[in-house]
């Protein structure tokens, strides 16, 4: 049975006039076109149970929440974080990054077939909900114009300095092509430190290029105000500052745990990101 990893609706804002990806591959420095409906498609990645669950609790939900995100009842926003309210949107949000992310060797968390096969489906959301925080980066205050990639793998590395200034990472997933959703732990991590990064520049547009994988889909949107030649040159620079940039992070991890026995490792969900 074929399957999306990736629900074809969350990246529908990527899609072009005709319905295809515009698609760069940092391999072959180039920008191609590809079919949407293949893209994120795998044989037997998913059971029917499978699909069924994630059709009840992610996509149903989801979709509902992107259609009505300017809804007051929807949301609570404070500058450009976007704060979820509704729980099913909340529970909805959880099990995509999880069933993105469980595919990274970095994740230590849960797998989605655990809640799918939990016998108390409720509960452990809860659970789950009390550990893991969730908030959604909208680039579009920075800029209207703002748009962002959306990567091979569909998540998104976000590695930022504490106010301590320790190196910390995250994860996201882009939605709606000017925003990302976040998750973080709610016992290490301190969503204003995050924030604070985001509103830098160009800071969630290079996280949406991502160091992870091969490609990334453009927004339709960039192609109108800039050429092919010119979106590779800016693609290739955007990975290259990144990568040094979190190549920065790793030798200060280094450094402090080190010297003040700090140790990243533990920091998140995450193996071995920083170290």
């Amino acid at each position: 049975m074929r399957s999306h990893r990736i629900p074809k609706f969350l990246t529908n804002p990527w899609r072009a006039s005709d319905g295809k990806f515009k698609v760069f591959s940092f391999k072959e420095k180039k920008i191609s076109t590809e079919n949407a409906n293949y893209f994120f498609a795998e044989n037997d990645i998913f059971t029917q149970k499978d699909e069924e669950f994630y059709n009840k609790n992610i996509e149903t939900p989801l979709a509902d929440f992107l259609n009505n995100i300017s809804d007051a009842k929807t949301i609570k926003k404070s500058k450009n974080i976007i704060k979820v309210k509704n729980w099913k949107h909340i529970k909805a949000m959880h099990l995509l990054l999880i069933s993105i992310l469980e595919r990274s060797s970095w994740f230590e968390g849960k797998k989605s077939s655990d809640f799918n096969d939990s016998n108390d489906f409720e509960y452990s959301m809860i659970r789950w909900n009390q550990e893991n925080g969730l908030m959604i980066l909208d680039a579009s205050v920075i800029d209207k114009k703002y748009k962002l990639m959306f990567p091979e793998y569909g998540f998104c590395p976000i590695v930022f300095l504490t106010k301590e200034n320790k190196p910390s990472v995250t994860f996201g997933v882009p939605i709606l092509g000017d925003k990302i959703l976040v998750t973080y732990k709610k016992n290490q991590h301190d969503p204003e430190d995050i924030k604070t990064f985001a509103v830098k520049g160009d800071f969630l547009f290079r996280v949406s290029v991502s160091n992870v994988g091969d490609k990334v889909i453009i927004h339709p949107d960039i192609l109108e105000y800039a050429s092919k030649q010119e979106l590779s040159q800016t693609f290739l620079e955007t990975r290259q500052n990144y990568c040094y940039q979190i190549d920065l992070c790793k030798e200060l991890a280094k450094e402090q745990k080190k010297i003040l026995g700090y140790n990243p490792k533990a920091d998140g969900f995450w193996k071995s990101f920083l170290i």
